[in-house]
């Protein structure tokens, strides 16, 4: 159903009806769920939106909308990690862990999943070295590369991983370690 305005009403054969609303001759965009949203609400966002669309603003639809970085990890993927870890708890750690580690560049971290380049991650890897160890930083970047790798096969948010071409060199641990009393007749009975 479409009126003169604008405003339209989706009913799918299953029976869930959508609001849209016309941009132009060939642009819908979605409004809300017609059994959660009033028409009164749905009619104003109609407005909002033809406002901004005339004003020259560039209206995404919702699902070309692509997250930050931080917003990514903390929504979808979280979901993602509980669903898939062994316990949901771990997901959350996973999750948490991330967030702690990207937390020393918050450019990263505000950055829209589809912008973050090779060169960003490097950045991040720069910083972060400074801060903990290299095996440290391996795990990190390797729980970064995961929650990246999710937002590309079950989300399609982008294309590529660009952790794909950054590597860590994990230090030998050159500490000297001497067996105690009790290991060296464990170890020569």
């Amino acid at each position: 159903l479409r009126d003169a305005t604008g405003f339209v009403l989706r009913v799918m054969p299953t029976g869930s009806k959508t609001w849209y609303v016309a941009l132009d001759r060939n642009t819908l965009r979605k409004i809300g769920d017609a059994n959660v949203m009033t028409f009164t609400a749905a009619v104003k966002e109609r407005k909002r939106l033809q406002g901004r669309f005339a004003e020259g603003k560039k209206i995404e639809s919702s699902r070309s909308a692509c997250p930050t970085l931080e917003k990514f990890i903390d929504g979808k993927y979280r979901n993602h990690a509980r669903a898939n870890y062994k316990t949901a708890e771990r997901g959350d750690q996973v999750a948490d862990r991330i967030l702690r580690a990207l937390a020393c560049d918050a450019t990263i971290l505000r950055k829209r999943l589809d912008k973050i380049a090779e060169l960003d991650v490097q950045r991040w890897r720069r910083k972060r070295k400074d801060e903990v160890k290299s095996t440290t930083l391996k795990r990190d970047l390797g729980a970064l590369r995961t929650a990246l790798n999710c937002a590309i096969r079950p989300y399609g948010y982008i294309g590529n991983n660009p952790t794909e071409g950054v590597k860590v060199k994990v230090e030998d641990d050159k500490r000297v370690r001497f067996l105690s009393k009790d290991e060296r007749k464990r170890l020569l009975a």
